[in-house]
């Protein structure tokens, strides 16, 4: 009796492994498809984003901010997608996560041009309306990068310059006219290096990415839908 007791439990737990394998086969099937679809989602996304990196603004009045608040929305979309990717069962797939950890960094950086580009909206629409004046009390700690810091302390550097100049020789203080003619012309020479310095700067200088960087990621995007179209 105890020995068919025995070979009923252990039959009954052979079941029981056999079902429970399949439960845990069947929870691990790798979703392919649904991978898939958050890639398909942010290729879609590749003509606005390439087509708002490479427009050329050459006047304050041709800033869109439509086009600015779309692209940061959809900034957030591929953000979305991307993390819903790397959160997809596919990427246990070791062919799938290689593809997958190749394309790190990029998305970061999209969500840094987005912040950067309203910062420097933001910083135009002041400029306009209050001048410069109000540069020289910018909060620091406000700033969306490094650039964006660095070209605000350049342009500090040369207010301050500016205004000194100004309240050494307002009101033709001047005492030797020679002397203060020179330090005009110093004066303005820095302002012209500041704006050579600032006025051609391509995406790469301002975040550490390429428009030609950023179009090879969605080339990439591409090699990865095709192999999830073969594995689904």
């Amino acid at each position: 009796m105890m020995k068919k007791i025995l070979i009923i439990v252990a039959g009954v737990i052979l079941v029981g492994g056999l079902v429970f394998g399949g439960l845990v086969l069947f929870s691990e099937r790798l979703d392919y498809a649904g991978a898939d679809r958050y890639v398909e989602e942010i290729l879609e996304t590749e003509g606005v984003v390439l087509g708002f990196l490479r427009e050329q603004l050459e006047d304050y009045d041709e800033i869109e901010r439509d086009g600015i608040n779309d692209f940061a929305a959809i900034v957030e979309n591929i953000e979305a997608y991307y993390t819903s990717l790397g959160a997809s069962s596919a990427i246990k797939d070791e062919e799938v996560q290689q593809k997958y950890d190749a394309l790190g960094g990029i998305v970061e950086k999209l969500d840094e041009v987005a912040k950067m580009t309203e910062w420097l909206v933001g910083f135009a629409d002041k400029v306009n309306l209050k001048g410069y004046e109000w540069i020289m009390n910018e909060e620091q700690d406000e700033l969306p990068n490094d650039f964006a810091r660095k070209m605000l302390e350049d342009m500090k550097e040369y207010l301050q310059k500016v205004e000194e100049f100004k309240e050494k020789y307002v009101g033709g203080k001047a005492a030797n006219y020679g002397a203060m003619t020179e330090e005009y012309g110093k004066v303005i020479l820095l302002g012209n290096e500041l704006e050579q310095k600032y006025k051609n700067k391509d995406l790469a200088e301002v975040v550490g990415v390429s428009v030609d960087e950023i179009e090879a990621w969605f080339d990439d995007l591409r090699i990865l839908e095709e192999l999830l179209e073969k594995k689904k």
